[in-house]
């Protein structure tokens, strides 16, 4: 079996039928992009690369750099004939290396935010009521729109007063995924400093009772966090305008 793979990074999933079974996977370097070799398959599986006329065994995690546009890299998946037989399965990620170039929780939609040090932290980056939006955009190290990318997701809560979400999201043909992230509605929460803002000719004076929480954003493909030390939210409890007045 041979298999000609798209401009992209795939995650691969496969069986041999038989001890005698082969599978060949192509994959062209269109514009000398990095590409990814991941193998994470068991013992009885032989994954190698075909380098210089012969083939190469593979493991683990590889970057191949310094390719010219249009270079093409075949990789052969076989039964280790020095090991038992076993179920045939394996996996592969093979393809453009994935960059994760950009990533936004954004706060939920018509939130009234709590300016920064009115709060602990002081920068809340991200603040929703109940549901937030996270997007992310992959390249490859071309700079190329990516399909096939994995972002991993994970947003914990600050005194465990509801559980963790992890999520995973995959990129489109524009290297782009978005999710709608639901907290649920919270109770209670500390009291930030009552702030003003100024609408329609009032000054508006609010006070906020929010939770805090932290997020993280991962590439998974290659196990790079984009945050390590995470980035901060404030899941908002409730809100009330404590006075209005002219300006």
């Amino acid at each position: 079996m041979f298999s000609v793979l798209s401009d992209k990074v795939h995650n691969i999933n496969g069986r041999l039928n038989s001890s005698a079974s082969e599978h060949y996977y192509g994959f062209t370097s269109l514009r000398g992009q990095d590409v990814l070799l991941h193998s994470t398959s068991r013992q009885h599986i032989k994954v190698e690369r075909h380098v210089d006329g012969a083939w190469t065994l593979i493991s683990g995690r590889n970057t191949l750099k310094g390719l010219e546009p249009g270079e093409e890299i075949i990789l052969r998946v076989t039964h280790n004939q020095s090991t038992p037989s076993g179920s045939g399965e394996y996996s592969l990620v093979f393809g453009s290396y994935p960059v994760l170039k950009e990533f936004k929780f954004h706060d939920e939609e018509a939130v009234l935010r709590i300016p920064y040090g009115y709060a602990y932290p002081e920068w809340l980056p991200t603040q929703a009521y109940k549901q937030a939006r996270i997007e992310v955009q992959f390249t490859d190290t071309s700079g190329a729109a990516l399909e096939g990318a994995i972002a991993a997701f994970g947003v914990s809560f600050d005194d465990g007063y509801r559980e963790s979400i992890n999520t995973a999201l995959f990129s489109n043909s524009e290297g782009k995924a978005s999710q709608l992230v639901e907290f649920g509605r919270c109770e209670g929460g500390a009291q930030a400093r009552d702030f003003v803002e100024y609408s329609r000719g009032y000054n508006n004076t609010w006070r906020s009772y929010y939770r805090t929480g932290s997020y993280v954003v991962m590439n998974y493909l290659v196990d790079v966090v984009a945050n390590p030390e995470g980035y901060n939210l404030a899941h908002i409890c409730r809100q009330q305008l404590v006075s209005s007045r002219p300006s």
